[in-house]
């Protein structure tokens, strides 16, 4: 834990400093009412999401201090997943605030959540790799010679 405890430091001072961070300029704007109506919502949903990222790395960083300091592999892929997710709910927001709505072509609309959903896992998965150190043996894969 030694040789990583700096940027595990400095990890979880940005969480803190990225909460304060939009915390105090949405409660100042919530107070003068300057946030559009039906944006509200979505700005506490994140500041929700937000303050869980936070508690759910304390938890899975709890995971690995025990006899065996390794944190547990489902944990990671949590913490990896709820940002991945708290990223799209983002984007999804500033999408819904920038561009007008309009009707897409249903065909459209199921391959991109196909893709979306099929990508969110892709980086699930990098998560479960990575939690149980599985590209360690073979880390020239798929060429493995």
């Amino acid at each position: 834990f030694k040789p990583i405890f700096m940027y595990e430091y400095l990890h979880r001072m940005l969480g803190r400093f990225i909460g304060l961070l939009f915390a105090v300029p949405f409660l100042f704007f919530y107070l003068k009412k300057r946030i559009a109506p039906g944006l509200t919502p979505r700005l506490l949903v994140l500041l929700v999401l937000g303050g869980s990222q936070g508690l759910l790395g304390w938890y899975m960083v709890k995971s690995g201090l025990v006899d065996n300091p390794h944190v547990s592999q489902y944990r990671l892929t949590a913490h990896l997943g709820m940002a991945v997710f708290i990223y799209g709910f983002i984007f999804w927001t500033i999408l819904d605030l920038l561009a007008p709505e309009y009707k897409q072509p249903v065909q459209l609309k199921r391959f991109s959540y196909s893709l979306s959903g099929l990508i969110f896992l892709m980086i699930l998965s990098g998560g479960l790799v990575a939690g149980t150190r599985a590209g360690i043996p073979y880390p020239t894969w798929p060429l493995m010679g």
